[in-house]
């Protein structure tokens, strides 16, 4: 009875970094396994089981975090779960309006030979651009 006794214990759930995971996961190691696991050093094989047992943990942890927080409309980060949460409030997105204005280019060039106005093969030409791009030849 007094063996039962010893390996119930309550979990604690709140340790969610990865020092505290380890912590943990020794005490239950030397709690449940008192006989088999007795070397506690650093350099040991058990030392490095419970390092990379903490690592992964702490990474789901990260990860379950960031699910979490994705999945309400007020701790939401990224663009599309905002939408998605937004959709599902009924708000409807537009997308991004275009944008449009006047622009006054003005270019120096030099004058044609003759004197009578600029030399037309230094004139650029405006070309049609997409996404906004600006091509002078």
């Amino acid at each position: 009875m007094a063996k039962n006794q010893k390996k119930i214990m309550p979990i604690n759930y709140t340790s969610r970094e990865y020092q505290s995971i380890r912590r943990d996961l020794l005490e239950i190691a030397e709690r449940l396994y008192p006989d088999s696991f007795q070397d506690f050093s650093e350099a040991s094989f058990g030392s490095l089981m419970l390092d990379a047992v903490a690592y992964v943990s702490d990474q789901l942890s990260f990860y379950m975090d960031y699910n979490v927080n994705e999945s309400f409309l007020d701790t939401a980060y990224q663009f599309n779960n905002v939408l998605r949460h937004g959709r599902a409030l009924g708000y409807k997105y537009q997308g991004r309006p275009s944008t449009f204005g006047t622009a006054a280019l003005y270019v120096i060039v030099p004058a044609s030979s003759t004197s009578l106005g600029p030399d037309g093969a230094y004139l650029p030409i405006l070309k049609r651009a997409l996404r906004s791009q600006l091509i002078v030849d």
